[in-house]
């Protein structure tokens, strides 16, 4: 019997919104009874807690336990944020949830014993879609960029311009905003924030392909994506990036076709599917540990 759960999250609603209502709605569409609030837990359900890695301890969960599961959407990576003792204290003593492969085959060398992978998948109603557009739509912006900026992605961004393509970037802007200049751009552009990383920052790329647009994003052979979603965008490493979207403006039937196939591709596996099998882990372990 499954638990009465309770979903909660501290990180930016407008930054990561989505990403919680895609874990509500594929909850419910696995038939769990669960309640949601904006940074607040409740005691008498099982809770659910997302973006742990702004704001929370340890001794602020620690009595949940063993009825909690902290997930993951965090890059644990030396010089990322979230790669920090308080946070790495958190998910030593949790039942963590983790997105990342990558993460996943580390948690045994960072001393996190308790864990279930949940990839990110597509949940209907949780990314806000573009209007269908009664004409076809003006394409007035070459290249599309949401996110936080640093140096590395300025160098990107900066270059484009330098090459004539008319960029928009913008760190943090409204679902309804997004979607508009998603309307107008030609490509999606993903640029890493570190180096260090080789993880590929799906939640980003999540917003075009429900979007139906095309996208570019760095990536190597040892990056983490799943093998079909690379069929789906353009991918390089980061030096050919400028190159790459200069050519790609100039071809917009090799953009439309590959937009959609990105859409196909990514829509096919839901987010319930992927917490099906975690969720059934975690109640295994949950009832273990009422056992010992």
């Amino acid at each position: 019997m499954i638990p009465k759960l309770h979903l909660t999250s501290v990180g930016d609603p407008q930054m990561v919104g989505e990403i919680v209502e895609g874990f509500r709605l594929g909850l419910c569409e696995l038939g769990c009874d669960v309640t949601w609030n904006y940074a607040q837990i409740d005691a008498a359900r099982v809770n659910i807690i997302m973006f742990a890695a702004a704001s929370l301890q340890w001794k602020d969960l620690a009595h949940l336990a063993p009825n909690c599961i902290v997930v993951n959407i965090e890059q644990l990576v030396e010089g990322g944020n979230a790669f920090n003792p308080v946070y790495l204290e958190v998910l030593r003593n949790s039942y963590v949830w983790e997105y990342s492969e990558l993460n996943f085959r580390r948690y045994a060398e960072l001393g996190i014993p308790h864990a279930s992978l949940v990839p990110l998948g597509h949940q209907a109603g949780a990314i806000l879609v573009p209007p269908e557009p009664q004409v076809p739509p003006v394409e007035d912006i070459d290249v599309l960029f949401f996110g936080s900026l640093n140096a590395r992605r300025h160098r990107i961004l900066d270059e484009l311009r330098a090459r004539g393509l008319r960029v928009e970037a913008h760190h943090s802007i409204p679902a309804e905003e997004r979607s508009a200049l998603l309307v107008r751009s030609k490509l999606m552009l993903n640029v890493s924030f570190l180096d260090t990383t080789r993880t590929v920052e799906l939640p980003r790329l999540a917003v075009g392909f429900v979007a139906r647009k095309a996208i570019l994003t760095e990536i190597y052979d040892d990056s983490e994506l799943r093998a079909e979603l690379r069929q789906g965008l353009f991918g390089v490493p980061y030096e050919q990036l400028v190159d790459t979207a200069e050519r790609l403006i100039a071809a917009p039937e090799q953009l439309r076709a590959r937009a959609e196939l990105g859409h196909q591709l990514f829509t096919a596996k839901s987010q319930a599917s992927f917490i099906q099998p975690a969720l059934e882990q975690f109640l295994a372990w949950r009832e273990n540990q009422a056992t010992r």
